[in-house]
């Protein structure tokens, strides 16, 4: 007896059940924004941005010389 097949989200067919997943990903999203302030907004990018140049620097630590903010 052949075992049933399991279909993921990753598979074709399953945009239907995608677009309701963004959809409660951006509702989230417009809230979060929405409960903070100027300031405490601008404090969550910069916490974001400094972890965007860690990761880079942690991808590139196999480059030579040494460690830079390609920032500067």
């Amino acid at each position: 007896m052949p075992s049933p097949t399991r279909k993921t989200l990753l598979e074709p067919g399953h945009e239907a059940e995608w677009a309701l997943i963004n959809e409660e990903d951006d509702r989230q999203e417009a809230e979060f924004a929405q409960s903070l302030s100027i300031s405490e907004r601008l404090e969550f990018g910069q916490q974001l941005c400094d972890q965007a140049f860690e990761f880079y620097n942690a991808v590139h630590a196999h480059d030579r010389g040494p460690k830079r903010d390609p920032r500067a």
